[in-house]
């Protein structure tokens, strides 16, 4: 835009100005803002830069303000803060620092959460010191105490930006003409301006996508550069791939182009230069070229995939170009990332932007059933080849590893599924009337719907078939296991159910009557919820623990967890243990979920367990203090150990107590982290709870275990919905 313009806009105060929740105050020295690239991030950071100036000018005990971008930064936060103070007649750090740093996530993933350790031991060490970080949602930093989502536009905001750069009125009912993806965009400012100047130059006709108000940006740009360079666009693709793979995004200017094309580069707009290294203007271009190199085949998919650190850089750019282009363009980089990295792979194709942003045509005329077929069997096999062993349990694939044919119907943008069933030789992909599925015609499970608008719908389609399989397997504790605690309470559970006795009876059962009810159990004898999978499963499970007993010439079967030592009370069932027999349980509790865990995920998530948070620390030190306040409650943390020791459960009875120094306390662990697990720790985080001492039930273990296992599954898109408390 005209610098006219620009300048009028940073006095368009309803945009940037912060929240009183987005400013950080004594409770709350350290605040990390997150949002997505064009939130206004960068805006409300300046806007906060210029009130601690003014600030400042107003008063000589004012803390000193300090301005700094993350990717300029060459030495510690600490050091950095010193070198500008340095520069300040007069300023102090005794009179307190108010630092503003902008583009965290610029830096990558690792360097991003070490400076938020970095303004936390700050904050603490320093007087009346403050620190903001602005940050694109990172993993770690969004599940931060200190992160603080920036707030979109509201509908009327955003039209009243658009119409200010579009010089006419917007309406709501002119917003209808909109495409969903280009509606959904404005409430961020970036997007609500770049539509405003878009509508303005095409006569109000409103773009198809996100994508396209890019591509505008970029046309504008690069016009007068093609005619004095045709390769211009080589040329930029060449810098963001060199930008993606640095870790600060900087490049030197001789790595890229000559001085006459650095010129034609810097006249664009879209570079800038500064102290001999060049590099975009924005964020999002440096991501929009990085996505045009990778639909060039560079860098190759396979050196890619084969670099864990090198693809998280990629992260952002991975996603548009999911979102961006062809199915075969993506599906050559997406089949060796989900055979080799199945979790980084779900999640880019279930991130928001390769979903809804970029393309936002919402009828898509899908191809030919056959084109279909072949696009969803790709898909579908490389999920197969990144998931093994798990795909025993989830996906249609057949004993001998082949996946079989597929049926498929196209109704306008309709398309319905389903895998073959029968024994008849049948080619790969086969055409169907709706009314040809069915059990009895070998098409037994059918899945129907409209698939994504993007042209790799086929990647989301499949991930959502296993995703909703994975999710029921795990909401019924369906996962086989053959020892341990889990395998012992399911026993105990389904015994307790086929003789008919209450969940907290904890009298040893005969074996004879145990098989005596067997012999004449009824088949309404599980609750309606339970399926015939998970009732087989068990039943299979208790009928092999007999025979194990029996041949040990056991004559009961037993609850495996320590039992009340002081006799069943009426009210709670925690009254029932002596503080001895409590510890004693909840110790053999949480110790067989840490077991149960790792068994679980060593026996079908092993290509998984890479991006498992739990699984990552372990081994750890369970450390929990067992409070009562009514019922009990209990406040735990992991402490991870070196690889090799055993998990180990060291649990008191006590207070909570609010005094102690939490920030110390997860410093600590952070730096243990850091220590023990150096290529995980900026991801996995600290893990600390409150929670209910939920100890007393027949499977607590095997919820405890679940639990954790769902929410690692959950942060890498692998499940979906709730957990939710199982059905007996």
């Amino acid at each position: 835009m005209p610098r006219t313009e620009a300048i009028k806009l940073t006095d368009y105060s309803s945009i940037g100005t912060p929240w009183a929740e987005l400013q950080p105050c004594d409770d709350k020295p350290l605040i990390v803002l997150i949002g997505e690239f064009g939130a206004g991030k960068s805006l409300l950071a300046e806007r906060l830069f210029q009130r601690l100036i003014k600030q400042a000018e107003e008063s000589s005990n004012a803390p000193v303000p300090v301005y700094l971008k993350a990717k300029k930064l060459t030495s510690s936060l600490q050091e950095a803060v010193e070198a500008e103070i340095r520069k300040l007649p007069g300023a102090s750090i005794a009179q307190g620092v108010a630092v503003i740093i902008d583009g965290a996530d610029e830096l990558g993933s690792d360097l991003a959460v070490q400076l938020c350790d970095e303004a936390c031991v700050l904050v603490n060490a320093w007087l009346k010191t403050t620190v903001v970080i602005t940050s694109r949602p990172i993993p770690t930093l969004v599940e931060s105490e200190e992160a603080v989502q920036v707030p979109l536009l509201s509908d009327e905001e955003a039209y009243a930006l658009v119409e200010r750069f579009s010089g006419q009125q917007i309406t709501a009912y002119a917003a209808l003409r909109w495409s969903q993806s280009v509606h959904d965009a404005i409430h961020r400012p970036l997007f609500a301006v770049l539509l405003g100047i878009y509508l303005r130059d095409r006569d109000m006709i409103a773009p198809s996508s996100v994508g396209e108000l890019l591509s505008n940006l970029v046309e504008r740009s690069l016009q007068q550069a093609r005619a004095s360079n045709p390769n211009v666009e080589q040329l930029l693709q060449h810098l963001a791939a060199l930008s993606t793979d640095r870790s600060k995004g900087l490049v030197s200017k001789t790595e890229v182009a000559s001085r006459s094309e650095l010129q034609i580069l810097l006249d664009s707009g879209l570079v800038v230069e500064d102290a001999g290294t060049i590099s975009f203007s924005l964020p999002i271009l440096t991501q929009w070229f990085a996505a045009q190199s990778l639909a060039a085949g560079i860098p190759d998919p396979n050196d890619l995939t084969n670099d864990s650190e090198r693809l998280e850089r990629w992260r952002y750019p991975i996603a548009i170009f999911v979102g961006s282009f062809d199915h075969d363009r993506v599906s050559k980089l997406l089949v060796p990332l989900a055979e080799k990295h199945p979790a980084f792979a779900a999640e880019i194709v279930n991130e928001e932007l390769a979903r809804r942003i970029w393309n936002g045509i919402q009828n898509v005329s899908l191809p030919s059933s056959s084109e279909c077929g072949q696009r969803i069997q790709t898909a579908m096999q490389a999920w197969v080849r990144g998931i093994d062993p798990l795909f025993k349990l989830i996906s249609p694939v057949r004993d001998d590893g082949t996946l079989p044919p597929i049926g498929i119907h196209i109704d306008e943008e309709r398309l319905t599924t389903s895998w073959y069933c029968g024994s008849d030789d049948l080619a790969d992909v086969v055409k169907l009337q709706f009314s040809q599925f069915g059990a009895s015609s070998g098409w037994p499970t059918i899945r129907g719907g409209k698939p994504s608008p993007k042209s790799a719908w086929a990647w989301e389609w499949t991930l959502n078939e296993l995703v909703y399989s994975l999710s029921k397997l795990l909401q019924n504790r369906e996962l086989p296991i053959n020892d341990g605690l889990l395998l012992r309470e399911a026993v105990w559970q389904t015994a307790l159910t086929v003789t008919r006795r209450g969940k907290f009876n904890y009298t040893p059962i005969s074996l004879i009557e145990i098989e005596e009810c067997l012999a004449k159990l009824p088949l309404n004898i599980f609750p309606s919820g339970v399926t015939n999978r998970r009732r087989t499963l068990y039943l299979n499970q208790l009928m092999a623990e007999i025979n194990h007993l029996r041949e040990a010439g056991e004559v009961e079967l037993r609850s495996p967890l320590p039992e009340p030592d002081l006799g069943l009370r009426d009210g709670w069932i925690g009254k029932s243990y002596t503080q001895q027999q409590l510890l004693a349980r909840a110790k053999a509790v949480y110790s067989g979920a840490i077991e149960g865990y790792k068994q679980l995920v060593d026996t079908w998530f092993p290509k998984l367990a890479p991006q498992l948070k739990t699984a990552v620390m372990l081994p750890v030190r369970f450390v929990g203090v067992i409070v009562q306040q009514g019922d009990f409650g209990i406040h735990w943390h992991f402490e991870v150990l070196p690889h090799g020791s055993q998990s180990i459960v060291e649990l008191s009875v006590g207070e909570r107590d609010i005094s102690i120094d939490y920030i110390h306390l997860r410093s600590a662990l952070d730096e243990q982290l850091h220590s023990l697990r150096p290529e995980a720790a900026t991801w996995i985080g600290y893990t600390m709870s409150w929670s209910n001492l939920d100890v007393f039930n027949p499977n607590s273990a095997t919820e405890l275990a679940y639990s954790w296992l769902w929410h690692d599954l959950e942060r890498v898109s692998w499940v979906d919905g709730l957990l939710g408390r199982i059905l007996w």
